[in-house]
């Protein structure tokens, strides 16, 4: 194995294996995906001088900063190495400006892996781990103190001596009631807060529950047939309930947390579940992988989840189709279905 290479070797580490039939650009973008996931929480380690004080010699744990330029580094070198996975990195449709370490590095925070300190610095949080299948629980804490296996950017431990078990709701913050239930009790609560509405801007849209297409090209200027309740969007950053009562037109917007936790789009989902067009997705068995392709993007919460148990597989900014482990399919399965998302296994 000394002679093998490296990332055949990281592989080996990570415990990462490729599916029959899978293009090598495929494996070598996981591979290295799941590496700089590994050297960013490894980096969090580091101690640096405070970069705002030349004179101050204490150390501090290493801030984002130097997380990200070493991390960066790193990268740049595997890609030196394996150039043909540019593409993947640096899709067409991102930013120049675009850093696939910063990204990383935010969905590890995002999923609580690591957390923000002291003078923009990185620490872990408290051990805490959730099984997900049979001796396999997804560990959240001092990864390099614990044997474990890697799927996705997710750490992953056989068994959880001395660390706290919580199921994987509680740990991700995700409903235990499904997307159709959500909205039913949220439009109870707020029944009474709708408003006429008038003036109407002329960006305004509908969310067409009728659609069996994707949430992103399900919006029309008029009200979808059935005038049943419904999302609407007046821009990126203003979204709430629709209603037509007595032929008029009721509002409600969303709070910001809604908003800006892609809630939203857990009401779409219920919304389509109502009117009994539930989303679909697919997922591929083949050997021990499976192949994962969603109908439209998560929320927040559960896309923070699905970073710990799956690779993006066209690209790093890819949130429908997916690479995981065929252990981890009761759980995804289960994920998907809370969401209201009818599920379609191919052997």
């Amino acid at each position: 194995m000394k002679n093998a290479p490296l990332y055949i070797r990281m592989a080996e580490d990570m415990e990462i294996i490729p599916f029959l039939g899978e293009d090598l650009k495929s494996t070598k973008s996981r591979i290295t995906y799941s590496a700089i996931g590994e050297w960013i929480k490894a980096s969090a380690y580091d101690t640096d001088f405070k970069e705002d004080s030349k004179e101050s010699t204490s150390k501090v744990g290493a801030t984002k900063n130097h997380i990200t330029r070493k991390c960066k580094k790193i990268l740049d070198a595997y890609l030196s190495l394996y150039p043909d996975l540019n593409y993947w990195y640096y899709p067409a449709s991102i930013d120049e400006k675009f850093n696939p370490v910063i990204e990383i590095r935010n969905r590890l925070i995002s999923s609580g892996v690591l957390l923000s300190g002291l003078e923009n610095s990185l620490q872990f949080p408290q051990e805490k781990c959730a099984q997900v299948a049979d001796d396999f629980y997804l560990y959240r804490g001092d990864t390099f103190h614990r044997k474990s296996q890697v799927v996705g950017l997710g750490s992953y431990i056989c068994k959880p001596y001395q660390v706290p078990v919580y199921s994987i709701e509680d740990m991700y913050l995700i409903p235990y009631i499904s997307a159709k239930d959500y909205v039913i009790r949220y439009v109870q609560k707020v029944s009474n807060r709708f408003i006429k509405s008038e003036n109407t801007p002329e960006t305004r849209k509908f969310f067409n529950y009728n659609s069996c297409s994707s949430f992103y090209i399900s919006w029309d200027s008029s009200y979808p047939e059935g005038g049943k309740l419904t999302v609407y969007k007046d821009s990126e950053l203003d979204y709430g309930l629709a209603k037509i009562d007595s032929g008029e037109l009721y509002t409600l917007a969303f709070p910001k947390a809604i908003i800006e936790n892609n809630d939203v789009r857990r009401f779409m989902y219920g919304i389509r579940k109502i009117e009994q067009n539930p989303a679909t997705a697919t997922i591929k068995i083949i050997g021990s992988m499976i192949l994962i392709t969603l109908p439209s993007y998560l929320p927040a919460f559960e896309q923070n989840l699905f970073y710990m148990m799956a690779w993006p597989k066209k690209n790093i900014m890819d949130r429908t189709e997916y690479i995981s482990k065929k252990i981890l399919l009761p759980a995804i399965e289960k994920l998907l279905l809370t969401l209201d998302i009818s599920v379609i296994i191919n052997e």
